[in-house]
């Protein structure tokens, strides 16, 4: 299989490349029954892929998270992808999703510059093992461990922002004036967002360690990151627009390697790429239109909640119905 995989070979560190080869030798030795080739692909299957990622783009467009969530599981249960494959299909979307809404986010000035490199760069070598432990988990364990996020750790979050939103909303709204940026050059921004963490490196290397936590979620599961990341800025004090847009810019970066990886060793389907791509970008956009002129984000917050907990036992049901 090694003379197969020759776009890998890229100019990169030589830990980062080992290991980008590691992740593929790791996934082309591990055997897939269910894998889904392009010959195998219906105009029904593409179709259901751009109907589910649509789906994804808008919550990812609304509330910044759920595109993983919605997408991997419409690409399981509608489409009929192995979970490995599901991921691999579902994170170019999801990497352009934030790129565009990241640069959207930047241009209004609700976005810390410096603190999305912090989370961002260890998210890179996070996301490297993440993709290195999930090429050797079976497909149970990896359908098992996406329930598990959804079911224990999404879900019951989602839920308490939505609760102290719902508490503080006010006194959010009072700080929010006060603390978005003001739309200035992105030089100026980068050195005002540098010199403030500078200040505070205790802070930085927290940021540090939290993004390459978050970076192995995005690597093995390619759900569940967005939302900790939101909730973690909240939590340092940031405000929800600051934080979404921070966390879109941060979540790039891993995003990127994701599909770097998935597409070089053949766990996507290239077929079902673009339709996931377009129909991501397009619910996005309408998914943030939606959300700045109808809803509040404490209604979104609790609809990806129970989302998220319908999604993660049915899937959950699926695997055990297995043994």
């Amino acid at each position: 299989m090694a003379h197969s995989r020759p776009k890998l070979q890229l100019r990169l560190p030589g830990m980062i490349r080992r290991a980008l080869l590691r992740c593929t030798r790791s996934a082309a030795q591990k055997p897939d029954a269910a894998h889904l080739g392009e010959s195998g692909v219906s105009s029904r299957q593409i179709t259901l892929c751009g109907v589910s990622s649509l789906s994804a783009g808008v919550v990812y467009g609304a509330v910044g998270v759920g595109s993983g969530i919605v997408s991997i599981a419409g690409l399981t249960r509608l489409v009929g992808l192995p979970q490995l494959q599901a991921i691999g299909t579902s994170t170019p979307g999801q990497a352009f999703s934030s790129i565009s809404g990241a640069a959207i986010w930047s241009f209004d000035g609700c976005c810390d510059l410096a603190t999305a490199a912090c989370l961002g760069v260890p998210g890179l070598f996070g996301a490297l093992f993440g993709l290195n432990v999930a090429s050797k988990l079976p497909e149970a364990k990896l359908r098992l461990g996406f329930a598990g996020m959804l079911c224990l750790i999404i879900a019951p979050l989602a839920a308490r922002s939505a609760y102290m939103g719902c508490s503080d909303s006010s006194d959010k709204e009072a700080a929010a004036s006060s603390q978005l940026k003001a739309r200035r050059p992105f030089m100026a921004r980068l050195r005002d967002d540098v010199e403030k963490l500078k200040g505070d490196p205790a802070r930085a290397a927290c940021h540090c360690v939290v993004g390459a936590g978050i970076g192995v979620l995005t690597g093995s599961l390619a759900t569940g990151d967005s939302m900790l990341m939101i909730l973690y800025l909240i939590a340092s004090g940031f405000e929800q627009r600051l934080a979404l847009g921070t966390t879109l810019l941060a979540s790039s970066l891993p995003y990127l390697l994701t599909v770097v990886v998935h597409l070089g060793r053949g766990s996507a389907v290239p077929v079902l790429v673009p339709a996931s791509m377009i129909s991501m970008c397009l619910g996005s956009c309408l998914g943030a239109q939606v959300s700045c002129k109808s809803l509040s984000n404490e209604q979104l917050q609790t609809g990806l909640a129970g989302g998220a907990l319908t999604v993660g036992l049915l899937t959950a049901r699926d695997v055990l119905k297995r043994f």
